[in-house]
């Protein structure tokens, strides 16, 4: 297969996740005429704004633990600006967080929005 490059200002990261999440977010962004990718980059634009300061308050925290999902783990990648990623690590760092845990965790809150 091969690589498409990457225009220099622009960077990806790899996040793993549990292949049942991924098919249900990815799903219920179609019915909601969204693109899975712009959704991300949105709720990373506003998790570097800290419109997320208390994310340990938010249900999914304690109930992430609890879910046992299939470890039938896949790589996402995702794309976006490479001041965008190192700020987004940045965030996640000093929340002591990994990028994969928050998204794991906004997938779960986006699914749950959606579907309540």
């Amino acid at each position: 297969m091969r690589q498409k490059k990457i225009a220099p200002e622009r960077a990806a990261t790899s996040v793993k996740l549990p292949k049942a999440l991924k098919e249900k977010f990815y799903r219920l962004c179609r019915l909601q005429n969204e693109i899975p990718a712009k959704v991300l980059r949105q709720f990373i634009s506003q998790y570097i704004q800290g419109k997320f300061k208390n994310v340990e308050n938010l249900p999914w925290h304690s109930s992430m633990i609890k879910q046992k999902e299939k470890k039938q783990e896949f790589q996402l990648v995702v794309r976006m600006d490479r001041d965008e990623l190192t700020n987004f690590l940045k965030e996640c760092r000093r929340r002591d967080r990994s990028i994969s845990q928050e998204i794991r965790g906004f997938m779960r809150r986006y699914i749950a929005n959606h579907t309540a």
